[in-house]
């Protein structure tokens, strides 16, 4: 095997020690993104159920209140 240079083995060593630190990063950033992900489906329904009893009681004061 030939003889590589101490330099190169550094830059290697260092190289080595931030793809390990980038694929640590990937895994928090998947789960950050499905908590996101949840949390905004959330929000949509609740707007979805406000927005539905909003047009009801909108009806039913058309309808029943106004003469």
């Amino acid at each position: 095997m030939p003889d590589i240079p101490n330099d190169i083995l550094l830059l290697l060593g260092r190289m080595d020690a931030k793809l390990d630190t980038a694929l640590g990063l990937t895994a928090d950033h998947e789960k950050r993104l499905k908590v996101l992900e949840n949390a905004r489906a959330r929000q949509l329904g609740a707007a979805a159920a406000i927005s539905t009893l909003a047009g009801s009681f909108g009806a039913y004061a058309v309808n029943h209140l106004m003469p």
